[in-house]
């Protein structure tokens, strides 16, 4: 994401983390759709649909457009949904991964092995390939 992917009024997803996520258990609640208000130099400020402007936050766009705030962060903004989803997605398959590996009951076949150590080796090239 970049600063020219918005615009104001856009239609924006942002994730609730934090002390935010506290106050929304379910994690449908936490995936809300909120409006874009104003662009400025650092930052994005948007407020969620169907509230008064005055519940706006501030992402910054130097930091990976989490919320301006001096303790926690609470939000996290995307651009679409989908964004929004495979993101959550994929840390929930990190979590299950190591998790998974912690375990050492577990007896895997052969061809999963086969196919963990090529996911492992073809990870390995790109982050060397990118060193260099």
């Amino acid at each position: 994401m970049e600063k020219k992917d918005f615009y104001k009024g856009q239609t924006v997803w942002v994730y609730l983390v934090g002390n935010a996520a506290l106050r929304c258990p379910p994690q449908e609640k936490r995936v809300q759709e909120w409006k874009v208000l104003s662009i400025g130099r650092k930052y994005i400020t948007c407020c969620p649909k169907g509230f008064p402007e005055r519940y706006e936050a501030k992402f910054s766009i130097e930091h990976d457009f989490q919320e301006k705030h001096d303790g926690c962060i609470n939000h996290v903004l995307y651009l679409s949904k989908d964004d929004l989803i495979r993101d959550i997605r994929l840390k929930e398959s990190e979590m299950l991964i190591r998790k998974f590996f912690r375990r050492t009951d577990w007896i895997l076949s052969y061809e999963d092995t086969e196919k963990i150590r090529e996911i492992i080796e073809k990870n390995a090239k790109e982050k060397k390939h990118e060193s260099e």
